[in-house]
């Protein structure tokens, strides 16, 4: 299980299960290229 945590606007990421990783990477840079636009 994955958890983000947003606080001043940055996201915090709790790695609970080693095979949520690529998910949790992959929702970050989406939102980072949405960001950037």
């Amino acid at each position: 299980l994955g958890v983000l945590q947003r606080r001043n606007g940055k996201t915090y990421v709790r790695l609970i299960n080693q095979s949520e990783v690529d998910t949790v990477i992959r929702a970050i840079e989406a939102e980072v290229e949405t960001q950037k636009k």
